[in-house]
């Protein structure tokens, strides 16, 4: 084999393997995006149980009381990669990629994606931020997202 064949060979597995990363990261973003999806589909459900088992005990009109609260902690779930409370305004640079986390201060229901390929967001920051609100007595929770946001790889 000469050096140029090697050469060669070394250009086209290399060429191969930039492609196969590529489309690595493409799958990573769609399973990332699909947990987060899930995760939140998961709490809006407890969410609602939370609720219903409250009115069945006589609690009515308490959900009022849960604009700007944490979901995770409300709807009582436990969230494998959930971080806990941020303390203070600087915690949110420390949160690690892939990780929930609730920022008391304001409200909001973080989540700092590990594969961003596709996301945009409506602020341009790389942080999903949702807040829960009950519309009036009687509405079912919601868990909107704070700023828009597109996730399209």
């Amino acid at each position: 084999m000469s050096m140029l064949q090697a050469a060669l060979y070394i250009a086209l597995v290399s060429a191969m393997a930039l492609v196969l990363l590529d489309r690595s990261q493409t799958y990573f973003a769609i399973a990332e995006r699909a947990a987060v999806d899930a995760t939140l589909n998961s709490t809006r459900s407890a969410l609602q149980i939370r609720l219903a088992y409250d009115r069945l005990r006589g609690v009515l009109s308490h959900e009022r009381q849960w604009d700007g609260g944490n979901p995770f902690t409300l709807g009582r779930m436990k969230v494998e990669n959930y971080a806990g409370e941020l303390d203070g305004p600087g915690a949110l640079a420390g949160l690690r990629a892939g990780a929930w986390a609730f920022d008391g201060r304001n409200g909001e229901l973080v989540y700092r994606p590990n594969h961003s390929r596709g996301l945009s967001m409506g602020d341009g920051t790389n942080v999903l931020r949702f807040r829960l609100t009950v519309p009036g007595p009687g509405a079912l929770p919601r868990l909107d997202p704070v700023v828009s946001y597109a996730w399209e790889p």
